[in-house]
């Protein structure tokens, strides 16, 4: 099977409507190299996502379950327009975020964060940083 046609879980339980709007997302990812998948109760970045990191140069996973990014999120090196991952379960950003150096745009809002990683000061494109409703303290 093709990984990038193969829908993580759960979408395929959420029916056919579900299924048809992650297929479109695919879809807009190989004419744009943007990825979102918002509102699929995600519980971690999909495997085909890490597979694609080196084109992709929007990413949002807003309105998921995702507790924890992989590591593997600094490889997304071209990453610049944005990158969203609002109204998870996110306990923290690792470290290798400061390889994102091109990113303009990152919103963290209504996470679980209670610190920011010092890297994200590596950030210099960065013009916009959402983290309001974490749990993050002065």
């Amino acid at each position: 099977t093709n990984r990038y046609w193969s829908p993580p879980n759960p979408v395929p339980s959420h029916g056919t409507a579900s299924l048809l709007r992650y297929l479109r997302e695919v879809f807009n990812y190989n004419r744009e190299f943007r990825l979102s998948t918002p509102g699929y109760e995600l519980e971690a970045m999909p495997d085909l996502f890490l597979e694609a990191a080196t084109a992709v140069t929007s990413l949002t996973l807003d309105d998921n379950n995702i507790q924890k990014l992989p590591d593997a999120i600094g490889t997304f090196t071209l990453l610049s327009e944005l990158f969203s991952i609002t109204d998870n379960q996110l306990l923290e950003l690792p470290r290798q975020v400061g390889n994102l150096t091109s990113l303009v745009r990152m919103r963290l809002t209504g996470n679980r964060l209670s610190s920011i990683p010092v890297e994200v000061s590596e950030l210099t494109c960065l013009t916009l940083l959402t983290l309001d409703h974490n749990r993050l303290t002065d």
